[in-house]
Formats: C-alpha cells, structure tokens, sequence
C-alpha cells in the first residue's frame, strides 16, 4: 500500500475509531507522542501546542489531550478513559 496523506488517512476512519500512537521519554521521563500510525501509514507530529488532562463528570479515568499539528493541519489527540487514542482535525 503506498503513503495517503493526512487527510486521506483521517477520512478512511469510521468516527471514533481508534489510531496507534508511539512515544519518546524525554530526560524527565515525561512520555510525549511522536507518531501517530492510522493503518499501514505513520505521521510524525510536527509540533506539540498543549498537553491537558480533563475529567468528565460520568467517568473515574482522566482523558489525556494534545493539540498538535500534523503535516501542518490543526490536530486533537485524546486518549480515552480505556487507554485508545482517538485523532480528528480541528476546524
């Protein structure tokens, strides 16, 4: 299968659907994404925005957000409460 772009990876997704992310450790030992694989493609995220933890009132389990940008477009990570990682654009 050849390399999609970004945006031809995101459509191909059902809504919800979960990606793959790989990490790096830094120095600190805090865990950063680097990657986020959709399928047989990977996609180097470009920069990290912001980093925030949220808590919604019907769950136990924090969610862990990123805004980033990958291939240049806008970009919400979010790791749900049972550890999958989820990816849409931001408009």
């Amino acid at each position: 299968m050849s390399k999609c772009s970004f945006l031809q990876a995101l459509s191909q997704l059902a809504p919800g659907e979960t990606v793959r992310v790989e990490f790096y450790a830094g120095s600190r030992s805090e865990e950063l994404p680097r990657r986020i694989r959709i399928g047989d493609n990977s996609f180097w995220l470009d920069e990290i925005l912001e980093r925030k933890r949220e808590l919604k009132a019907e769950e136990t389990n924090w969610r862990e957000i990123f805004i980033c940008r990958v291939e240049g477009f806008l970009t919400k990570l979010e790791r749900n409460p049972s550890g999958q990682w989820v990816v849409e654009l931001i408009k």
